[in-house]
């Protein structure tokens, strides 16, 4: 399958892999990051969840590169309310 381009916009599920490392695999609407997807950075934090234009936005999950892991609500790209935090290494 993959995104389609429709006037250089991408458009439908695919992948995209910027110059600064950040991967995205998910859906695209009008060229924006929207609905279910997965997030990789290049320090190796991944994000896992919703986005909307490109935002975190609604239940995700969020693992960073030491191991620790937090799931919850975001909105605008934000943790938008208590979620859970795992530690990999409590102290």
């Amino acid at each position: 399958m993959g995104y389609h381009h429709h006037a250089s916009r991408r458009q439908g599920q695919g992948g995209f892999v910027w110059v600064s490392g950040q991967g995205y695999n998910g859906n695209w609407v009008d060229d924006e990051p929207q609905g279910k997807c997965q997030l990789g950075f290049a320090n190796g934090n991944r994000f896992e969840g919703d986005v909307v234009r490109g935002q975190h936005h609604g239940q995700g999950s969020f693992r960073w590169s030491n191991g620790d892991h937090g799931e919850g609500a975001y909105e605008n790209g934000a943790q938008a309310a208590e979620g859970a935090l795992v530690r990999k290494n409590p102290s």
